[in-house]
C-alpha cells in the first residue's frame, strides 16, 4: 500500500507528493495568515482513486479535498483568484464554481478558522477530518476537534446518498454519445461504482458498524448485512457483491466491475440508490412524518424535520427537555435563515413571499435534493434499458422543487430532452450551493 493510494509504488506517492507541494505553496503564497493545511478524504488515508500505467503514467482521478486552517477571510474573489491559479498550476481546465461539467478532477478547498475548530458540526467530513487529516504544513490542531465516531450525526449517511443522486444525474448515458472506453462512458462508471460505496458508508453509519476506511466497511458490511438488514438484503439481495467488487474498482481502478452496457448499469444502480434511500428513510424517521407514497415526498419531509435535530442536540449538550423544548423551533429558524440568505443573495425577492404560501421556509439543499429524487425516480426502463418510459408527473414536480433555487425559463417537454434539461440545471444549482458553502461553519 502506497501513502496515498492502494498502488504500492513510489512513482504514484512521488508524483501526488509533488502536486500536493505545489498547491500548499501557492496557498501559503495567497493567504498570509495560515495556521495549517490538511489533507483529508481518500487520498489523505491511503485511499485515493489513481490510474496508474506503468512506467510512469500517473492520473488522479478524483478530488484533492483540503482545509485551510486560517483566521483571515477570505472573500468570495480571493477565493476564485486561488482556484484558477492551481488549476493552471496542475492543468486542470475546467472550473467546477462556474457551473459547468467539472470534468474528471478538483481542488477542493474549505478554511476553517481556529476558534470554530471546537465548534464543529458532527459531520462524518469532520470526523474523518480529525481521524485521518494529513498535515501538508503548519501545526497539527486537530486534537481541538472534540467529534467522536459515536457522535456523526446520522443523516450525514442521508446527505452521502442525496449527493449521490446528483452525481448520477450529472453522469447518465443520454447526455451524449459515450461509450464505455470514451472519457465520460470511464466517469459515468466510476460515478456508479463510488455510488455503492458510499451506499456502504451510509448504512455503516445507520447500522452502527461505521470504520473508518472504505475497505474496513466493505468487509464489515459482508459480515452484517444479513443480521442487521435483512429487509434490505431481501430487496437487494446481490448488494454485498456489489459493495464489495466496487470498493475494489474504487482503490484501484484498473477495469470495469460492472459486465453490462452503460445504460443497463446506471439504471440499475440509481433503481439500487433510490431503494437504499427509502429504506434508510422509513427505518429512521419519527413516526407520523411520512406522509407521500414516494420517495421524494418522504425524502422532503424527513430533512425538514430530522436533518438539523441531531446538529441541535449536539450543541445542546443532549439535553433532552431543552431539545424536546426548542429543537423543532432551532430548526425552522436553521431552515428559514438559509432560505431567506440564499434568496436575498441571489436577488430573488419574488420566492421569499411564494415560499411562505409553498411548504413554508426548507433549505436551499432540500430542494436540489428532492429535485434530483424526482429525476431519477420518473426515469423507468423498460426491454433492458432500450425502452425509456417518463413520468410526466415526477417532471412537472421536480421543475417545481428547482425552481426554488434557480429559474428555469427553458420550455418543458416532457421526453428525455426536458428530462436533460432538468438534470444539467439541478446539477449546475448544486455546485452553486457548494460554492456558497465553501467555508466551514458551526452548522
Amino acid at each position: 500500500m502506497g501513502k496515498y493510494s492502494k498502488f504500492d509504488d513510489p512513482v504514484v506517492d512521488q508524483y501526488i507528493e509533488n502536486q500536493l507541494q505545489r498547491i500548499v505553496g501557492e496557498i501559503r503564497t495567497r493567504i498570509v495568515n495560515v495556521n495549517a493545511i490538511i489533507l483529508t478524504g481518500g487520498f489523505a488515508r491511503g485511499e485515493g482513486s489513481v490510474y496508474f500505467k506503468e512506467p510512469n503514467q500517473v492520473i488522479p482521478l478524483k478530488d484533492y479535498d483540503l482545509v485551510v486552517i486560517t483566521d483571515e477571510q477570505i472573500s468570495s474573489t480571493k477565493y476564485k483568484q486561488l482556484i484558477d491559479s492551481l488549476n493552471s498550476i496542475l492543468g486542470i481546465s475546467s472550473q467546477w464554481y462556474e457551473g459547468h461539467a467539472p470534468g474528471d478532477f478538483h481542488i477542493n478547498i474549505e478554511f476553517i478558522s481556529c476558534r470554530k475548530l471546537r465548534k464543529l458540526p458532527p459531520d462524518l467530513s469532520n470526523y474523518e477530518l480529525k481521524k485521518n487529516g494529513l498535515i501538508l504544513h503548519g501545526e497539527n490542531l486537530l486534537h481541538l476537534i472534540p467529534l467522536t465516531s459515536a457522535r456523526i450525526a446520522r443523516v450525514s449517511g442521508i446527505r452521502i446518498l442525496c449527493n449521490k443522486l446528483i452525481g448520477l444525474l450529472e453522469n447518465n448515458p443520454w447526455d451524449s454519445e459515450i461509450t464505455p472506453d470514451s472519457k465520460k462512458g470511464q466517469s459515468l462508471i466510476y460515478e456508479c461504482a463510488k455510488t455503492y460505496v458510499e451506499i456502504c458508508t451510509a448504512l455503516s453509519l445507520a447500522g452502527n458498524f461505521y470504520a473508518p476506511t472504505y475497505e474496513e466497511r466493505a468487509s464489515l458490511f459482508d459480515q452484517v448485512l444479513s443480521r442487521k438488514m435483512p429487509d434490505l438484503q431481501e430487496k437487494i439481495p446481490d448488494l454485498t457483491m456489489k459493495v464489495k467488487t466496487c470498493t475494489s474498482y474504487k482503490l484501484k481502478p484498473i477495469s470495469s466491475p460492472f459486465e453490462n452496457g452503460l445504460a443497463s448499469v446506471w439504471m440499475e444502480t440509481k433503481k439500487d440508490l433510490l431503494t437504499v434511500l427509502g429504506y434508510m428513510i422509513k427505518t429512521h424517521a419519527t413516526k407520523g412524518e411520512l406522509i407521500g407514497k414516494m420517495v421524494n415526498f418522504d425524502l422532503f419531509n424527513y430533512l425538514k424535520i430530522n436533518f438539523y435535530s441531531e446538529y441541535i442536540s449536539y450543541y445542546l449538550k443532549d439535553k433532552r427537555a431543552v431539545v424536546r423544548l426548542v429543537g423543532p423551533l432551532l430548526s425552522r429558524f436553521i431552515q428559514a435563515h438559509e432560505y431567506l440568505k440564499f434568496q436575498i443573495k441571489n436577488g430573488c425577492f419574488r420566492r421569499i413571499i411564494t415560499g411562505i404560501f409553498n411548504r413554508g421556509y426548507a433549505s436551499p439543499r432540500f430542494y436540489v435534493y428532492v429535485t434530483a429524487c424526482l429525476l431519477l425516480s420518473a426515469l423507468m426502463n423498460v426491454n433492458d434499458a432500450q425502452e425509456l418510459v417518463l413520468e410526466e408527473e415526477k417532471l412537472k414536480m421536480a421543475r417545481k422543487f428547482l425552481n426554488h433555487v434557480c429559474v428555469t425559463s427553458f420550455a418543458l417537454n416532457n421526453d428525455l430532452e426536458g428530462w436533460l434539461l432538468l438534470a444539467r440545471a439541478t446539477v449546475s444549482a448544486q455546485k452553486n450551493l457548494l460554492l456558497a458553502k465553501r467555508k466551514k461553519t458551526t452548522l
